[in-house]
């Protein structure tokens, strides 16, 4: 496990927030009426979902996301070697039959610097319904061009770790609503980091 990569803990619980927003627990909105609540099942993981995690490291958010919904899920990550490694243990994991085979089409790694690109943020041609996003380590510079780039997505739902002071970047999502935060575990600094929860409502 690489520093910085989400833990086993902390993949279950970015899973579990997709699972009980989707099921319309107004936990995360207290003072949303039953009816909007009831938008938030369309949140939940589906196969028709297309979940993308920017800065994927070694991709295992992507694994675990696509084995537990079978959605379409890619990783976009700044370090060519991290992808080739996240692409080799994806394809280890297939020659052992550890995973079933239809991992190898569902799941895609990309090398590339999400914050210097333009245009809606996609995954496999379509718009990314799902995101993640351990912003942390993004300079307020490029989450600033990362939100712009939200703006242009028709994404759902999106989890990502903010300082406060980065939380003014976001602030510029059109047509979203915070949820409550959740907090979880990351590898090598042993740190746990505040898990904000955004949901573009123009999109439910």
């Amino acid at each position: 496990m690489g520093y910085g990569e989400v833990t086993a803990g902390g993949v279950e619980m970015v899973l579990r927030v997709f699972r009980e927003l989707g099921s319309g627990n107004r936990a995360f909105f207290p003072l949303w009426s039953v009816k909007d609540a009831l938008k938030l099942k369309s949140c939940l993981l589906t196969p028709s979902s297309r979940f993308l995690d920017i800065g994927s490291g070694l991709g295992k958010l992507v694994l675990h996301v696509a084995l537990a919904s079978g959605c379409r899920a890619a990783g976009v990550e700044i370090l060519s070697s991290r992808v080739r490694l996240a692409c080799a243990f994806r394809d280890l994991l297939l020659a052992q039959r550890k995973v079933p085979g239809w991992i190898a089409e569902a799941t895609s790694f990309i090398a590339e610097n999400a914050a210097a690109q333009r245009g809606p943020l996609l995954v496999d041609g379509a718009h990314a319904t799902h995101v993640y996003m351990f912003s942390a380590v993004f300079s307020d510079h490029d989450l600033e061009r990362l939100a712009a780039r939200l703006n242009e997505t028709r994404f759902k739902v999106l989890v990502c770790a903010l300082k406060p002071k980065q939380e003014r970047a976001f602030s510029q999502l059109d047509s979203v609503f915070k949820a409550a935060p959740v907090e979880v575990n990351m590898a090598g600094s042993g740190q746990r980091f505040r898990m904000c929860v955004f949901i573009k409502t123009s999109s439910l």
